[in-house]
């Protein structure tokens, strides 16, 4: 049995061909998929469905995934799910974006379980998912030494 076996991703993405591509190459891997379109979407549906893994792209309207990964790290019964964030941005600057506002409301700085570009490489997501999915399971190379 896989790491994807059975496990929920929700993939939170603006645009439509995005999710679609997602969804696509995440069932291909064996995750069964929930789609949200925007922020306030993908918060009412982490709620209700309990994913094992979040899919969230930076750059939203009108709330923006790092306005949404905030509010997942906050909420008690969703803090513990691993999040990945896709973003055109590159990770210092994606970072300075998080420091200012955070900084402002005096919370711990929270970081996300991986960060990929948008749009990312179909192998490269998968592996981050399945090392999420079961961080203590070892990969092959693991095993070979």
């Amino acid at each position: 049995m896989t790491a994807a076996a059975g496990k929920k991703v929700l993939i939170v993405d603006s645009e439509m061909d995005m999710r679609i591509f997602l969804a696509r190459l995440l069932e291909s891997g064996g995750y069964n998929i929930i789609m949200a379109a925007d922020g306030e979407e993908g918060m009412e549906k982490a709620s209700r469905e309990k994913p094992d893994l979040i899919v969230l792209d930076v750059m939203m309207t009108p709330q923006g995934g790092l306005e949404l990964f905030d509010d997942l790290k906050l909420n008690e019964n969703l803090k513990n799910i691993p999040v990945v964030l896709l973003s055109t941005l590159d990770e210092r600057t994606l970072h300075h974006l998080r420091v200012l506002p955070v900084a402002a409301r005096d919370w711990s700085i929270q970081r996300p379980d991986g960060i990929l570009p948008k749009p990312p490489e179909a192998e490269e997501l998968l592996e981050m998912l399945r090392n999420l999915a079961e961080p203590a399971a070892k990969s092959p190379e693991m095993e070979k030494t």
